[in-house]
């Protein structure tokens, strides 16, 4: 049976009563005093000891009390609770101070950690990096504009949603791993462990390789191409200069003059080919503005009659430059149109995506057979193509600091163009 330090105290008091009690009536019987005497005596000695006993058991379990009040609020990380000092001096007043002193301690000390914690998660934001906070449950609770990009859909939407519907998931051996399946190739995840409210946080930033890897390869083209361009514009330009000399020397002889002709157009071909390769590499002077999508897309809508669009209600303006953005979408648009010879089918649609606008391409193609070759210079499965627009597409919407995907559509035949460009904070696109 368990006792109460309250109750023990009580019993303790009430057994020393019951001796003193005893010892004075034993004493008053040997003195043959009266009932009535006996009875004053036994009041007048236990009133104060009573009174008295009970000024002390309540100043002593008030104070108890305010310790064990103090502890539970400092326990659930309430620090603005401060001891009243019922006690002047002594270890009761030393008690309470030590108690005011820690609370005050650590509520500074909790200041101190929010203000970190604030900052941490305002850096989150502000990083380029999908970055995902998960609580201990491995819930989503946190997570900033780039993850939004990275599951294309705002995640303020998808709040609380365990971390396997974002394909995230923790590994013994392998830290975090991101299932490739619902993602594009070229990802890797890096995790920490943090402790906030007294539980432990998962911090997932997922670091893109594949942006890095297409960068070196695309510069290792550039050296290529850089020396192959040099070599080849003035082997060129010799060859076609000597071809129209004699072209105007062999008017009699028809099959010559023709095949000296092929080798002018074929010259011709390759410097604007050369050329264009050359302005797939160079860097674009980018003339940022805010512009209205609904009157590009019905530009694009007169050059391909057909063409469906549509822009999300809200949507006015979106920042970009017009003309490389309108020369992304007439590619894509058209590789849409050519995919299908019969009855081409383009539906277009843009939304807003939190801080950046998505542009959705759709076809009703045959699909995407090399995914791994889209954006590699040269490579086309057209008879007549360069192998040059995809990587044009791609150069530009990188300089705007976007994203450009090609996949083949879940819902039916066809491919899906998808481009993703950050907007500013400054202005409203509404």
């Amino acid at each position: 049976m368990r006792h109460s330090l309250e109750a023990r105290i009580r019993w303790l008091f009430a057994l020393v009563c019951g001796l003193v009690l005893g010892l004075l009536v034993w004493v008053m019987v040997l003195l043959e005093a009266s009932t009535l005497m006996t009875t004053t005596v036994v009041v007048i000695v236990f009133l104060p000891v009573i009174l008295s006993f009970d000024h002390v058991y309540r100043r002593l379990f008030g104070l108890l009390n305010q310790v064990s009040t103090a502890i539970e609020t400092l326990r659930a990380e309430d620090y603005s609770l401060r001891l009243h000092h019922s006690f002047d001096s002594g270890i009761a007043r030393d008690i309470q101070g030590e108690l005011s002193q820690l609370a005050e301690a650590l509520q500074t000390r909790k200041h101190l950690y929010d203000q970190s914690s604030f900052l941490v998660f305002r850096l989150i934001e502000q990083l380029d990096s999908p970055i995902a906070v998960f609580d201990q449950n491995l819930k989503l609770i946190h997570a900033n504009a780039a993850f939004s990009q990275f599951i294309r859909q705002p995640w303020e939407s998808q709040r609380r949603m365990h971390c396997q519907h974002f394909g995230l998931g923790p590994s013994e051996k392998a830290g975090w791993t991101l299932d490739p399946h619902p993602h594009p190739q070229g990802w890797q995840t890096r995790s920490s462990l943090f402790v906030k409210d007294g539980q432990t946080h998962h911090l997932v930033v997922l670091i893109n390789i594949e942006k890095e890897l297409r960068t070196k390869q695309l510069e290792a083209w550039r050296q290529i191409m850089r020396v192959l361009s040099h070599e080849i514009r003035n082997s060129l330009t010799p060859i076609k200069s000597l071809a129209q000399s004699m072209q105007g020397k062999v008017q009699g002889d028809e099959r010559m003059h023709k095949a000296l002709g092929v080798i002018i157009d074929r010259s011709v071909s390759l410097q604007e080919f050369v050329g264009r390769y050359g302005s797939l590499n160079e860097q674009k002077q980018l003339q940022l503005a805010w512009f209205e999508p609904s009157r590009m897309f019905a530009a694009i809508e007169a050059m391909f009659p057909g063409i469906t669009w549509q822009v999300a209600p809200g949507v006015k303006e979106i920042w970009a430059d017009p003309v490389l953005i309108e020369q992304v979408m007439l590619n894509l648009v058209k590789n849409g149109w050519e995919a299908q010879s019969e009855d081409p089918e383009v539906t277009i649609s843009l939304k807003r995506m939190s801080s950046n606008i998505m542009i959705d391409i759709l076809d009703n193609g045959t699909g995407i057979t090399s995914p791994d070759n889209l954006f590699i210079p040269f490579y086309t499965t057209k008879r007549d193509g360069k192998g040059i627009g995809l990587c044009l597409c791609q150069n530009i919407v990188e300089q705007h600091q976007g994203t450009l995907h090609l996949t083949n559509r879940d819902d039916r035949r066809g491919a899906k163009a998808t481009i993703m460009l950050p907007q500013p904070p400054g202005k409203s696109m509404a």
